[in-house]
């Protein structure tokens, strides 16, 4: 959890404001990595719950992960592994099952991810699929 809310309330709240204020909305039941960079302060970046992120992962702004449904329930865990960026306006989207986005794997600006990416492909386009490997 980026802040546990019920051991800090008086913080958790305040960072919770300022998030919305920022445009950044992200649930205390998130699990997050060590070093996960949020760049450019997170605008209009969406975190559902059920999102796990592994260590060192990079997420530009305008970034959704996990979807909601119209009843309110959400379908699926989605795992971000370790070292993976996920490029400006990416979406991840949850289906009736978990999501995977694989270690160091990369997701290009304005994705939309409906499947599993294995760890160490570059995905890109709408609907998202392998461009390449990445070699960096």
């Amino acid at each position: 959890m980026i802040v546990d809310y019920r051991r800090v309330p008086v913080l958790g709240s305040l960072l919770r404001k300022v998030g919305y204020a920022m445009g950044f909305d992200c649930p205390a039941s998130i699990e997050v990595g060590k070093r996960l960079t949020i760049e450019h302060r997170g605008v209009g970046t969406v975190l559902h719950p059920r999102v796990k992120i592994g260590d060192d992962v990079r997420i530009y702004h305008h970034v959704t992960i996990g979807r909601a449904r119209l009843d309110g329930e959400y379908p699926g865990d989605t795992y971000i592994g370790n070292g993976a960026i996920l490029c400006t306006g990416a979406v991840i989207l949850t289906g009736t099952s978990d999501r995977h986005i694989g270690a160091g794997a990369v997701i290009g600006a304005n994705s939309v991810v409906t499947k599993d990416v294995p760890a160490g492909e570059v995905w890109a386009g709408n609907p998202a699929r392998k461009v390449s490997d990445r070699n960096w």
